[in-house]
């Protein structure tokens, strides 16, 4: 007969990781970055760890989530089978609104015990692995942006191809101009983005957005407030270069409604957004259905 498994305590910890250097979004400035690590230990022994990554402006605090897991979402699986994901995390919906990431973090740490039970990989629990290499890409938000193109240039020597340029947090000058330089510089051999963090109103977005299509970007993300779902379907509408929703899609629901109203050519995926991998997971097989005979692109972030 198989070993059972019972979740036997939990611990949680804030942790506070400096950055090289402050990044500039149009929401708001990256100092340092907070995390928020959760441990479940069986009664067996075994130990599972998730990890939850909120950011203040775009999903919530590290205060908050390690309060919800703390507090709540810990508590309520003691005692419980770890196999039994599914259950605990709907229970965990059911207990606490919202705090996405701490249910991400919950999940992940659940799926560590089941792997190192099982003896695999959570990749294992999921699907399978679909690729065992992935580009890198970087963003740019230095406003001295001659310390980020001479980082590019590094990097691009080091084999990294794809930059996302973070926009919006000066002027659309500095914005034309860093774009330039680097299709000056490296031509057709960088993999070209920029993303505003919903850093533009609606009305001054559309002549600026224009002006970025000579470039030949892989994408434009986010460059409105989430909520202005009208805006964003317009844009993808009326421009050449493909749209990205981030902000604008959290949860199945939502991307639903977006795909209805058909705001993006591209839906990013985030683990800390839909509450979890297999939620993330969910969303990307939904995103293979056409509604209404419109189909997107959808990238998965981790």
């Amino acid at each position: 007969m198989a070993q059972s498994h019972k979740i036997h305590s939990g611990r949680v910890r804030i942790v506070e990781l400096p950055v090289a250097e402050v990044h500039s979004h149009g929401s708001g400035d990256v100092g340092s970055i907070k995390t928020v690590i959760v441990e479940l230990t069986t009664d067996t022994g075994l130990t599972g760890w998730g990890e939850a990554s909120p950011w203040p402006v775009f999903t919530g605090t590290a205060e908050g989530n390690a309060n919800a897991l703390s507090h709540y979402f810990i508590p309520a699986i003691i005692g419980a089978d770890p196999f039994d994901v599914d259950v605990l995390l709907e229970q965990a919906e059911k207990t606490v609104v919202r705090y996405p990431e701490a249910k991400a973090a919950l999940e992940t740490a659940l799926l560590d015990i089941m792997g190192k039970v099982l003896g695999i990989p959570i990749h294992d629990l999921l699907g399978g692995c679909h690729r065992d290499r992935v580009r890198l890409s970087f963003s740019l938000a230095n406003p001295d942006f001659e310390e980020d193109i001479a980082k590019a240039e590094r990097l691009h020597d080091d084999g990294v191809g794809i930059f996302k340029l973070k926009t919006g947090f000066k002027d659309h000058a500095f914005d034309l101009m860093r774009l330039q330089r680097l299709r000056d510089k490296f031509q057709d051999r960088l993999d070209l983005r920029i993303d505003f963090n919903q850093g533009m109103t609606a009305h001054e977005a559309l002549p600026r957005l224009r002006d970025f299509e000579s470039f030949r970007l892989s994408f434009i993300e986010q460059p409105v407030p989430r909520d202005n779902l009208e805006a964003m379907a317009h844009f993808t509408d009326v421009l050449t270069t493909p749209i990205m929703a981030d902000e604008s899609v959290f949860n199945s629901r939502e991307a639903f409604i977006g795909a209805r109203m058909r705001i993006a050519d591209i839906f990013s995926l985030k683990i800390m957004k839909s509450g979890g991998l297999r939620r993330a997971s969910r969303l990307e097989r939904c995103g293979h259905r056409q509604v209404g005979g419109y189909r997107c692109l959808w990238r998965l972030h981790v």
